[in-house]
């Protein structure tokens, strides 16, 4: 019996994590690129089993924006995983990013010194373009600020690796 639950687990893991497997480029490529989709919306419908609650739901989100010179804006809120996902920034020139948070409460929160891990990025004059691995707890919601100084610049953030 204990075999069979943890093949059953496994089984259950491996099809979760394979329908889950998102397509980060086509979510880049728009335009505008402030949607943001959940990988997972098939099983939404289907009852979970104890076994089906453990993996994560909200993996598979993804967001971006791009903002013009001498202007900020806020990407579309993705919902936290409870793993590791990643921030970026693209820019020609001068440009930052920073993740703000929300714990459910309704108010939007910049990381700071208090958050594990690092919540922001900055590009010098050169730009280019830098990304970094965050944290997002399961259960909060997660955006990015970016301001573009000197050129456009575009920032991502993703719920998984």
């Amino acid at each position: 019996m204990k075999k069979k639950v943890s093949i059953l687990f496994l089984l259950t893991a491996a099809i979760s994590l394979v329908t889950a497997v998102p397509t980060f480029a086509e979510n880049e490529s728009s335009a505008d690129a402030t949607s943001s989709f959940a990988a997972n919306e098939s099983s939404a419908n289907a009852s979970l089993s104890s076994i089906e609650s453990i993996v994560p739901l909200a993996a598979g989100e993804s967001t971006s924006v791009v903002v013009n010179p001498v202007t900020y804006a806020f990407s579309s809120p993705i919902n936290g995983a409870g793993q590791y996902g990643k921030i970026s920034l693209e820019s020609s020139g001068k440009a930052e990013l920073f993740v703000y948070y929300n714990t459910g409460d309704g108010v939007w929160r910049s990381t700071d010194i208090s958050y594990p891990g690092t919540g922001f990025i900055f590009l010098d004059e050169s730009g280019g373009s830098s990304s970094l691995n965050f944290f997002m707890n399961l259960g909060w919601q997660y955006k990015v600020y970016v301001f573009a100084d000197t050129y456009t610049a575009k920032g991502y953030i993703r719920n998984y690796q």
